[in-house]
């Protein structure tokens, strides 16, 4: 899908850990007191027991977003506790369509930070003093809603895959679900080989 080469500056190699780190806290504690993804946690729970998946690997996860809150509402087919693996190009070690929500973030940061779990007083600085934080998060919010793919180019993206070379067939969800804090809502694609 064609897309501007736009980058996210808590994404480059550039960016300093401590203001990379501040912004994925941030986003992190807003996705779970928010509960943003609390709808798709039934799209997920069916896709781990049709699957038989005991399970699900988290791409570009950054700071967890919202597992902590959400995989304690998910289980296996055999009723045990799913594996969430997290995966990033820069992961955040300690945490393991409607452009003016993004003007939100700036503010929500500063609410977030004295939060966050555990205190860092680089975050209190980046915030506070010198605001990089709460401005990283504005600038690359606008950038990620730039960036966003419809449902509709996901689809396009799902229906352009080769076949499993093992001949395994999968099935795709692309839809989009509701979110407490977000107007746009939150855009998903779960992909799950058939079982059997």
């Amino acid at each position: 899908m064609p897309r501007r080469h736009l980058l996210e500056i808590h994404e480059q190699p550039w960016c300093p850990a401590a203001i990379r780190d501040g912004a994925t806290d941030c986003l992190r504690l807003i996705a779970t007191v928010g509960n943003q993804y609390k709808h798709v946690a039934p799209l997920l729970q069916h896709a781990l027991v049709a699957a038989g998946a005991t399970r699900i690997i988290d791409l570009c996860a950054g700071g967890g977003g919202p597992w902590r809150s959400l995989a304690g509402k998910l289980s296996t087919y055999q009723g045990e506790p799913v594996q969430i693996l997290l995966t990033d190009l820069y992961p955040n070690q300690a945490a393991g369509e409607a452009l003016m929500t993004m003007f939100l973030l700036p503010w929500l940061a500063l609410l977030a930070v004295p939060l966050n779990r555990p205190w860092r007083r680089a975050s209190f600085f980046w915030t506070f003093i010198l605001p990089a934080i709460p401005l990283v998060l504005w600038f690359d919010g606008m950038v990620s809603c730039l960036r966003t793919y419809s449902t509709s180019e996901l689809a396009t993206l799902v229906t352009s895959l080769k076949p499993s070379p093992d001949g395994v067939t999968y099935v795709w969800q692309i839809g989009k679900v509701r979110s407490p804090l977000s107007p746009i809502g939150v855009s998903y694609v779960i992909g799950y080989p058939v079982a059997g």
